[in-house]
């Protein structure tokens, strides 16, 4: 599945993209996939990577082994293509957060939501219900 709404720069970094270009789709869940083009469509405008239009976020769809500056995590969703960091121009992040845990059937694919952020972590881990969770910095 190819998303309708996003191009692939946009979910990989530049390294993955040099290496792969178009073939990086394969990498992704196409639950993540889905429930991306649907945030999208509802909320409107939503950046996750911007890195190919000048901007700064380039890790926050698939973190990839090559991506050696990428936050680390070995069995964070972002590894696996599950996960995404968002922000919506047309919205905020806590609006949107609000909207799903108001409203899973939605998004049903959406599986795990973190607060205390001020961007939209969501991912499509394997759960049959919707997990709120906050990330502990390790010492």
């Amino acid at each position: 599945m190819v998303c309708k709404y996003f191009i692939i720069q946009e979910l990989v970094s530049p390294a993955v993209f040099l290496r792969f270009g178009q073939n990086a789709w394969r990498f992704f869940d196409p639950r993540f996939l889905a429930v991306s083009d649907r945030l999208r469509g509802f909320f409107g405008p939503m950046i996750i990577n911007n890195w190919a239009m000048g901007g700064p976020f380039r890790f926050r769809g698939l973190r990839s082994p090559i991506d050696l500056e990428a936050p680390k995590g070995d069995f964070s969703f972002h590894r696996f293509a599950m996960a995404g960091d968002a922000h919506f121009l047309k919205a905020t992040v806590q609006e949107v957060r609000a909207y799903i845990l108001a409203n899973p059937d939605k998004f049903p694919e959406i599986k795990g939501l973190e607060k205390d952020v001020n961007w939209l972590h969501y991912d499509v881990r394997n759960s049959d219900r919707l997990i709120l969770f906050k990330v502990e910095a390790s010492s």
